[in-house]
């Protein structure tokens, strides 16, 4: 059935298109009335219609407006035009909103049969073609996975436009396993146990290729509802999804056992894996992401392998932490500041739970591993040197160090990534034109990539470096910004609709928009603004 809208200010003649539609088309068309732009826009906000025909002079908004705003919208109807007026400038306009048939009245009835018949046959027409493709997809499970990975990897690392792109697509798409419970699996290889200790990084990436391909035939073969996802750091990511917690927490145990059972076997090397809490939305795993990044980070600490699972009600960040200290360190030695630097290090030494060879190595390993991504342009050689180094100095130790030789040697590590006078260029400045690029392009998919290429610099470096010198995460400021704005306009306006206030602020997905605003906030958009307006 095609939806038909008849827009016209004149009831007379919103009766005669409604009869004349149904008795040409019967029962293939459902016709809806509506007496001005206004009206129409709010119905088509409401019920999909394939088809508008308007009037172009009427009260309140007219016809061309109306075609304005449904081609800015992007709702998917085509509009026919009716105009008592044959002023071309009218037509000109309504060529530019991309409407499909533009009549002078008074219309024949066989000139608007026809016109309205052309529409509707190019209408079906790509109803079809739609089906079809959509068919055709829905029967390729390597590329509903492939939407299936990008959507998580974008929602765990906060990644708005490869969000927008692959949530609208896996809607389409109709995929299962984000219309569930679901929580954020995360296992990695001990990189000092087993085969790999000792190993250059580069080489310690092989058993990383390794533990993907087993998960991803893992849950291929067991036919597990979700979704696994190589990390550029060498974790694999998995998303799993299920009726609730348990079904979810089971799976998770399964993937772990089976997999550090190979890998074990195979390859001698331990798995340690970490399970976030489970979440109803899927645009809430970077929630359950944090949590299992936090779990699996604090191995530093007790060095065991193994599979954890977050608590209810933690809120432990112990990753975000140690990440942010490094950043510091890297910032103050690249700049020569000696003391900053010395203080660093005593608070990176200050989580050590003792100062045995193998704590030392674990920690050292990680202070390589982010001095590394913390650099501007990073070189595997200086990973490899830097590793080969904690190696040879541990070698020579049969005893558990003191504070100051493991001070002295977290010090040469640092050494090795960050030379004095080695930035070039004016941190001040270069976060300036980040927050500039940002209070201007806000309404816009930014992702942090974009504007490290836009600056001339690393992801990495520009990400620690905003750190370093604004006190808060570039999301975290990008967020702020937007969350801000949102108030204004919602403070602004009591009639703003909140999927204009969405886009306003750079999202595509109204639900992700509340989400993000009532965390911020506290309260949802609507109930903010009811605190300026009263009952709207």
């Amino acid at each position: 059935m095609i939806r038909i809208l008849a827009v016209d200010d004149e009831p007379l003649m919103l009766e005669y298109l409604e009869r004349f539609l149904t008795n040409l088309f019967g029962d293939g068309v459902r016709v809806t009335l509506a007496q001005n732009g206004k009206d129409a826009l709010e119905l088509l906000e409401a019920v999909p219609v394939e088809l508008v025909i308007t009037d172009i002079r009427m009260p309140v908004m007219d016809g061309l407006e109306l075609a304005r705003q449904i081609s800015e919208r992007k709702l998917q109807a085509k509009v026919i035009v009716l105009s008592g007026y044959e002023d071309f400038s009218y037509a000109h306009q309504a060529l530019k909103y991309s409407v499909s048939d533009y009549l002078l009245k008074p219309v024949s009835k066989e000139e608007l049969a026809l016109a309205v018949q052309k529409q509707i046959s190019q209408i079906k027409l790509l109803k079809r073609r739609r089906q079809d493709y959509l068919q055709v997809v829905s029967n390729s499970n390597a590329y509903r996975t492939l939407v299936g990975q990008n959507l998580i990897s974008a929602v765990t690392h906060r990644e708005n436009l490869r969000l927008q792109q692959y949530y609208k697509l896996a809607c389409q798409l109709g995929i299962e396993e984000i219309q569930t419970d679901g929580a954020i699996l995360l296992l990695e290889v001990d990189r000092w146990k087993g085969a790999c200790t000792g190993l250059p990084p580069r080489e310690q990436g092989v058993f990383a290729m390794i533990l993907a391909q087993q998960v991803s035939e893992l849950l291929g073969k067991k036919q597990l509802p979700g979704f696994s996802v190589p990390e550029p750091d060498g974790k694999t990511l998995v998303y799993l999804a299920g009726e609730d917690h348990l079904q979810v927490q089971k799976q998770a145990r399964d993937i772990y056992r089976q997999t550090a059972d190979y890998l074990r076997v195979e390859t001698n090397t331990f798995v340690s894996g970490a399970l976030g809490r489970v979440y109803p939305d899927v645009l809430q795993m970077d929630a359950s992401y944090r949590q299992a990044e936090n779990l699996l980070a604090q191995r530093m600490v007790t060095g065991k392998s193994g599979l954890q699972l977050a608590a209810k009600g933690s809120s432990s960040n112990f990753c975000g932490e140690m990440r942010a200290l490094v950043s510091d360190l890297y910032s103050c030695a690249a700049r020569g500041r000696e003391v900053g630097c010395h203080l660093q290090l005593t608070s990176f030494a200050a989580a050590m739970p003792d100062f045995e060879c193998e704590t030392v190595y674990r920690f050292g390993l990680f202070l390589a591993e982010r001095l590394f991504a913390a650099m501007p342009q990073p070189e595997p050689v200086r990973l490899d040197a830097a590793v080969q180094q904690l190696n040879a100095r541990l070698k020579t130790e049969r005893k558990p160090f003191d504070a100051a030789e493991t001070g002295e040697l977290m010090g040469a590590l640092v050494q090795c990534f960050c030379a004095q006078g080695e930035q070039g260029v004016n941190c001040s400045q270069l976060i300036a034109a980040s927050k500039r690029y940002i209070y201007q392009h806000y309404s816009e998919p930014i992702s942090l990539a974009l504007l490290a290429e836009e600056l001339g610099v690393s992801e990495s470096y520009l990400s620690s470096l905003f750190h370093k010198e604004t006190g808060e995460s570039y999301i975290k400021f990008l967020t702020r910004v937007r969350m801000e704005k949102a108030a204004e306009l919602l403070r602004a306006n009591r009639n703003i609709k909140m999927y204009e206030v969405a886009h306003q602020v750079g999202y595509f997905n109204a639900k992700h928009f509340n989400h993000v605003f009532k965390q911020w906030q506290g309260v949802p958009p609507n109930e903010y603004q009811l605190r300026f307006f009263g009952e709207l």
